[in-house]
């Protein structure tokens, strides 16, 4: 028993010399508590930022595909881009049904005088093709009318909802190439949208004029006639690329 009384009696002490130096300590004690709800506060927000981002690419990945049957692409050894003429070759290539264009040129995108965050997401302007001719994924007109000349964009609808974009609007759109300033002529819905991208899409001439050199393309989507398998297409294409003296 007065093993056991002791026992108790030691532990009574620590608790209350614990307590007296935790009484004692109180701003340490807070300090300590604020750093650990902190700590794994941000450790949460990285691993969230994290799979807000990977949903994102995921998602821009599979919207880039959806309906494209080939794609052509520079020579990963030399990276050099595709001349223009390789589009006529390819609409021209058996088992081809449509030819797109799809390269894109990142941007920086300004509206009512403030730059749109995109929140790691990518901003893009592309060439706009009529709903007959898409390669990819279809994008659809939900307002407005479609881009027409070199000072008209139509804005993805995500974009558009969240940065208060609407038809009319004018946007100002800077590249490397120098500062663009646009008219917003219409709003699209795409079928995999989302992830915070801002994608602007403008008549395919007038991309290529102000967006590229206009002599070059960093790559072309391929749809397959009825009936035409990609492996088929992918063959097909690869040879005539071969005939005309252009890697395929």
């Amino acid at each position: 028993m007065s093993t056991a009384r002791a026992a108790s009696s030691a532990a009574s002490t620590m608790r209350r010399v614990s307590l007296r130096n935790l009484a004692g300590h109180k701003v340490r004690l807070v300090l300590t508590v604020l750093a650990v709800v902190l700590g794994t506060a941000f450790i949460s927000g990285a691993l969230m930022f994290t799979a807000s981002l990977s949903r994102t690419f995921d998602t821009l990945s599979e919207s880039t595909t959806k309906g494209v049957d080939v794609t052509v692409t520079p020579d990963e050894a030399t990276g050099r881009p595709l001349p223009l003429e390789i589009g006529d070759i390819l609409a021209d290539a058996p088992g081809v049904a449509k030819v797109n264009n799809s390269t894109q040129t990142t941007v920086v995108v300004s509206h009512d005088g403030t730059t749109l965050q995109t929140g790691g997401a990518p901003a893009f302007a592309t060439a706009w093709y009529p709903g007959n001719d898409q390669v990819g994924p279809a994008t659809t007109l939900t307002d407005g009318d479609a881009p027409v000349g070199d000072d008209q964009v139509v804005v993805n609808s995500s974009a558009a909802d969240k940065d208060h974009i609407s038809v009319g609007d004018a946007l100002t759109v800077v590249d490397t190439g120098g500062v663009h300033e646009v008219t917003v002529s219409g709003i699209y819905d795409i079928d995999v949208d989302g992830g915070g991208f801002i994608g602007l899409m403008m008549e395919q001439d007038a991309y290529l004029s102000t967006f590229t050199d206009g002599r070059t393309a960093t790559g072309f989507a391929l749809a397959a006639d009825p009936g035409v398998s990609q492996e088929q297409l992918k063959a097909d294409v690869t040879t005539d690329l071969a005939d005309a003296g252009v890697d395929g």
